[in-house]
């Protein structure tokens, strides 16, 4: 079986050596690993004719994929669900960072009351989390801009002192953001 992996460039190792460490018989990875998820689309063309099914590494480029090509072969994403948040919660928490005042995006009504409970359960109160992606044009994530604009609303949290730390599970975000003076408490 051949699985194509769509991913960007900084994950698709890890995406692959999970697999690989898995030790699953019988399967051929076919790495497509991108800078820009704008080109995701031409991946997804190439892939499908050489792959049985597809494995992206996001569920916004997932979606992004979904409302560009029509699947011929099936189509997963890999969820980065609230474990990941609980993670970069105690991270930060034990780099002596507040996380009593964040920024979240990628977050559904259904993740963000869960990320609430994972606060619950840490100690500290939910009141102040802000969800970025309520503040977007209806989570358009095909909007040249959008990953621009989610940079923006978080570096404007957190210079404006809304917020303490700002908590991503976008990659680009993540790179962009990071080389803001905010690297130090993003997640």
């Amino acid at each position: 079986m051949k699985i194509g992996v769509i991913s960007n460039l900084e994950s698709i190792k890890f995406i692959s050596k999970a697999i690989q460490i898995s030790k699953i018989e019988n399967v051929e990875l076919l790495n497509y690993g991108y800078l820009e998820y704008e080109s995701v689309i031409d991946f997804v063309h190439t892939a499908q004719t050489k792959a049985d099914a597809l494995l992206f590494g996001g569920k916004a480029v997932y979606k992004m994929a979904c409302n560009e090509v029509v699947p011929i072969i099936p189509w997963e994403f890999i969820d980065r669900n609230e474990t990941s948040f609980l993670k970069g919660f105690i991270s930060a928490m034990q780099k002596g960072y507040s996380i009593s005042k964040i920024t979240v995006d990628s977050c559904d009504d259904e993740r963000l009351s869960k990320i609430s409970m994972s606060f619950e359960d840490i100690g500290v109160g939910s009141k102040h989390i802000y969800n970025l992606d309520s503040e977007l044009n209806d989570h358009n994530y095909l909007l040249n801009d959008y990953i621009e604009e989610l940079c923006a609303l978080h570096k404007d949290y957190y210079l404006n002192k809304h917020v303490d730390c700002c908590f991503t599970c976008y990659d680009n975000v993540y790179n962009v953001f990071g080389r803001i003076e905010t690297k130090q408490c993003g997640s």
